[in-house]
């Protein structure tokens, strides 16, 4: 099976692609040491899917199941310099990197008035690329979803979230949905919108001039993360003991420039600024993606078996079929020799 479009592939068919990444290449991703510069770049080209840039720092929202609901850190509205967003850009399109880019962390990108020009920006300079981010929605207009498929944003998610400190109830969710649709001037049929709702799932997908327009109005205290464990309440009942592909295939920057393991971990929680890898204002984004910090974190997620705090408490998704534990052990056993 071929694999030289790692950085191409969906979560749900990325291990069964990169079991058979040759040994010089995994030897690389675990265990690195002295590499050149473009030996780093073109590691992160074939395995890098998701670059998650957190372009601006604030919200306007406090949902209870967002971490940014603890605290004020998300009031002010702080940004990326433009020294930083052009270099991370500038590296990016050394590469030529056509896959994903998603404009958020724990933000809310349409508070900024300058996303549009970043937008543009990142078009311009990776026209392959998939562009996209998440949304609350209090921001969406029809002229707003027009503007942002004109300027090549291929990708908007918005999550309808109930006000802070009332509980997820469907009836009120499918009201949240009609006001939206009227909103944005777009009926959205009953089939339109996805099954089953009873387990607190809905969504919808329309397409906008060219532009998917993905509608969510789901129980995320039911189906919601831990964020690394800053919601604990959120914590998964048991120990993890899957393997995670994130380390591997994203590469996340909070909004001044810190790298953190994973989109899971919020860059404002005291807990987690020991898990901040690198900072890009002093290593180039390939450098880090490199580094002996993420090699160690990919170790420890690669197979099955209980995980290390924070994620242990992780109920991400993963498609990891089971008949692969054997092939995983066996593969850092014969890296490990050779390290």
């Amino acid at each position: 099976m071929e694999t030289s479009q790692l950085n191409k592939i969906s979560t749900r068919y990325y291990w069964e692609h990169f079991l058979l990444v040759p040994d010089n290449l995994l030897k690389s991703l675990f265990y690195p040491t002295n590499m050149a510069t473009d030996e780093q770049s073109a590691l992160f080209k074939k395995f890098v899917c998701i670059v998650n840039l957190e372009t601006s720092k604030y919200c306007n929202r406090k949902c209870s199941y967002c971490p940014v609901s603890l605290n004020d850190s998300r009031k002010n509205k702080l940004y990326m310099t433009d020294e930083l967003f052009n270099n991370i850009l500038s590296e990016l399109e050394s590469i030529n990197y056509s896959s994903t880019i998603v404009f958020n962390l724990y933000n809310e990108p349409l508070a900024d008035k300058n996303i549009y020009f970043k937008i543009k920006q990142v078009r311009k300079s990776l026209p392959y690329s998939f562009l996209m981010f998440n949304s609350n929605g209090d921001y969406v207009e029809s002229d707003i979803l027009n503007q942002l498929s004109q300027i090549g944003l291929n990708a908007l998610f918005v999550t309808l979230h109930p006000p802070v400190n009332k509980p997820y109830q469907l009836e009120d969710r499918l009201k949240a949905f009609k006001k939206f649709k009227k909103k944005i001037g777009r009926d959205i049929s009953q089939s339109e919108i996805s099954a089953p709702l009873e387990n607190g799932q809905i969504e919808s997908n329309l397409d906008w001039n060219g532009m998917r327009l993905r509608i969510m109005a789901n129980d995320w205290l039911k189906y919601g993360n831990s964020r690394a464990g800053t919601l604990s309440f959120l914590n998964a009942s048991t120990t993890r003991t899957l393997p995670c592909a994130r380390s591997l295939r994203e590469l996340t920057i909070s909004h001044d420039g810190n790298v953190f393991p994973c989109c899971q971990f919020f860059p404002d929680s005291v807990e987690n600024e020991k898990y901040k890898i690198d900072n890009v204002s002093s290593k180039s984004i390939f450098e880090i993606y490199a580094s002996n910090a993420l090699a160690k974190w990919r170790k420890n997620l690669f197979t099955f078996g209980e995980k290390e705090t924070p994620c242990d408490s992780c109920r991400d998704e993963d498609f990891s079929k089971q008949d692969s534990l054997e092939i995983r052990k066996t593969i850092l056993n014969r890296l490990s020799t050779k390290a």
